[in-house]
């Protein structure tokens, strides 16, 4: 995440960095610059205690945010309920890979592993006729000497049918030619 930078005397600085070389709490300058007060005037105003006491509320509300969003997630499968982590370990699914599935929107049990994901591959299992034959790309790529994936692109492009369909037409080098022609 990048941070903001705050130009004050000629000085860029963070808000914490001004913080700590101004002697003032940062909740405090967080607060006053939330109000839509200056830079300038931020950082000059002596601070009362009322601000003192504004600045330690909202520090104790964003701790408790901070705490609720990283409370340890529990998912439940099947009646059986554990965190992420328990998960992880008595499955032998990463937990990154756990919350990559969640944020994804699969259902707990893709998530875990226990249930089967259904990926798009209709790219890889397209089937195309061209003079009046039809095969999937996959067994086109095989026919016409290209991977699959060069296939595909051929398609994403939208190559002509006679450049799509083409066979592939590199050359191996000939080694016992290049050493003797000269």
């Amino acid at each position: 995440m990048k941070r903001k930078l705050y130009e004050y005397l000629g000085f860029r600085l963070t808000l914490i960095g001004w913080a700590a070389r101004l002697g003032i709490d940062h909740d405090v300058l967080r607060l006053r610059l939330a109000k839509g007060w200056t830079v300038q005037r931020a950082f000059e105003t002596p601070v009362d205690e009322s601000e003192r006491a504004a600045a330690s509320e909202a520090f104790e509300a964003r701790k408790a945010e901070n705490r609720e969003r990283t409370k340890a997630k529990v998912l439940e499968y099947k009646g059986e309920h554990r965190t992420v982590a328990e998960w992880s370990k008595k499955l032998g699914v990463p937990r990154i890979t756990i919350d990559k599935r969640l944020r994804k929107g699969y259902s707990v049990g893709q998530c875990l592993g226990l249930e089967p994901i259904e990926f798009d591959n209709s790219w890889r299992c397209r089937k195309l006729t061209y003079k009046g034959e039809t095969l999937t790309t996959r067994e086109w790529a095989d026919r016409l000497g290209v991977s699959l994936c060069q296939f595909c692109v051929r398609i994403r492009k939208g190559f002509p049918e006679e450049l799509l369909f083409a066979k592939n037409r590199r050359h191996k080098r000939n080694d016992t030619s290049a050493s003797q022609g000269k």
